[in-house]
């Protein structure tokens, strides 16, 4: 069954009760993925490592026997 329940996270002051929250809607397992975030001037991930992990995680997502909740939290560039 493929993932049924996605948060993203874009500060780090909204991790905390963003996983609450979720723990709290499901009795699925939840998942917390941290990947870089969308660079604008890109359009991609700015991080190559989440460029080439990104596609494999989700489809392994995609492919769970059971229902399932992810967490994502995009993580910003510096500099």
């Amino acid at each position: 069954m493929p993932l049924v329940n996605k948060t993203v996270v874009t500060s780090p002051d909204t991790f905390e009760s963003s996983l609450q929250d979720a723990l709290n809607k499901t009795k699925n397992v939840v998942f917390v993925s941290f990947i870089s975030s969308i660079d604008k001037t890109t359009c991609s991930l700015w991080c190559r490592d989440c460029q080439i992990s990104e596609p494999i995680v989700n489809e392994a997502f995609e492919k769970s026997p059971s229902e399932i909740t992810l967490v994502e939290c995009q993580i910003e560039r510096e500099g």
